[in-house]
């Protein structure tokens, strides 16, 4: 977004850099997918996975040349939110938030 409040489209950033440290292209979907994956132990197992992690939430963001996004897993509900924006302005993170409470309160 530029000055005068107009969005502007950003130009193709090249993100064959990011490859190695796991900087991928995802959709809501595949996020999605994976976090359920982890919560059936595909991905971890539940043991190495209490240990890494022994809280009741996960949550990652990223960020690249217009695009925001908010991984967030609940485990103690199994419950995966995944915030992709595709504009730099907005916070993914406070919608994730805002949603993971609307779900644990219904």
């Amino acid at each position: 977004m530029i000055g005068n409040g107009k969005s502007v489209l950003s130009s193709r950033d090249n993100l064959s850099w990011k490859y190695p440290g796991g900087g991928l292209e995802s959709s809501a979907m595949d996020l999605a997918r994976l976090g359920m994956k982890v919560f059936d132990g595909s991905v971890i197992s539940a043991q190495s996975l209490n240990t890494l992690w022994p809280g009741s939430t996960f949550s990652h963001n990223g960020a690249q040349n217009g695009a925001k996004s908010y991984w967030r897993l609940y485990f103690n509900d199994k419950t995966v939110i995944a915030v992709l924006s595709n504009q730099n302005r907005g916070n993914p993170k406070e919608l994730t938030n805002t949603l993971g409470s609307i779900v644990k309160n219904n």
